[in-house]
């Protein structure tokens, strides 16, 4: 393995640890999941949802996003309806419960995000989206 391919298997595992890191810290400051988090972000923005579409729009496996979007329900934070006319379509829906969970944990995901990124500048912040976002796209090709 030469030296640039080292340093590309180390900037891999280091992303990947930043993910990990990213989603304790989450979980531990909002004690929301980071996932759920988004499942509720998404739902907030529109009336009601296609589960097949929250799963593509989180980029995870169907059973992940049946695992939580159960542990939501269970919670009183969305409602899972069938498709009167597509039995094979389930509509999910945030409730007033979940977008009061969702706003508090907003709240503190603002806090934790000043402190995550306390002393990077918005110019770094910009350079960091495009890498980040450039190298998503290169594993959509991928994939």
């Amino acid at each position: 393995m030469n030296n640039q391919e080292k340093q590309s298997e180390e900037l891999f595992f280091l992303l990947k640890n930043l993910s990990n890191q990213m989603n304790l810290c989450f979980e531990k400051r909002t004690e929301c999941s980071l996932t759920r988090y988004e499942i509720m972000h998404i739902l907030a923005k529109k009336e009601r949802v296609l589960q097949g579409d929250l799963q593509r729009a989180l980029k995870i496996d169907p059973a992940a996003v049946t695992r939580h979007l159960k542990k939501l329900e269970e919670e009183k934070c969305i409602v899972r309806e069938r498709n009167s006319q597509n039995n094979r379509e389930v509509y999910v829906q945030i409730t007033p419960i979940g977008l009061t969970r969702m706003q508090a944990c907003q709240s503190k995901t603002v806090d934790t995000l000043e402190q995550v990124y306390q002393g990077i500048t918005n110019e770094q912040r910009k350079e960091l989206t495009g890498i980040v976002e450039k190298i998503s796209q290169n594993i959509s090709t991928i994939n």
